[in-house]
């Protein structure tokens, strides 16, 4: 395949481009996060802390993530999320880290840790379009994790030892 730009007929969803679980881009699904946190003022601006359930995000956004409806509709709406959001001084998110226990399988416990920067407010920001010969059409691409192209060459370090 090799072109880097997809193409959707369809709403993408800012999904594609991310494994933060919490929108900090919906207000509503912050809103709904933040609930009675307290602010803590850090330097620079603030500090909250909590948990919120895939239920609440799922209820409060207009555009639940692919993982807020799965865990959603699995039944485990009541599954919290730790988090902690540090904000500027005029309460835009800079910093949003979240902490969820999962299983890799029924006897593998994980933690899941997503550390999200958020810079740049409100800059002036240009996005071209990508030459026509390098978009793929969304009915083109594989959804199957493990169909990569091979490598044109293997890179193995010589051993120093």
């Amino acid at each position: 395949m090799g072109r880097p730009a997809g193409r959707s007929a369809g709403r993408v969803g800012r999904g594609w481009s991310r494994c933060q679980t919490i929108d900090a881009f919906e207000p509503v699904v912050l809103k709904a996060m933040l609930g009675g946190a307290k602010a803590k003022p850090v330097s620079g601006g603030f500090f909250y802390q909590g948990t919120v359930s895939y239920g609440q995000l799922a209820r409060s956004s207009k555009d639940p993530s692919a993982a807020v409806l799965r865990e959603t509709l699995s039944g485990d709406s009541d599954r919290k999320i730790a988090w902690r959001l540090w904000t500027d001084g005029t309460g835009l998110p800079t910093r949003l880290m979240t902490t969820e226990a999962t299983w890799w399988d029924s006897s593998t416990p994980v933690t899941h840790r997503t550390d999200t920067r958020y810079s740049e407010w409100g800059s002036h920001v240009v996005v071209l379009a990508p030459p026509a010969d390098q978009v793929a059409d969304e009915t083109e691409l594989s959804l199957d994790p493990f169909d990569l192209p091979e490598p044109k060459e293997l890179l193995i370090r010589p051993s120093t030892s």
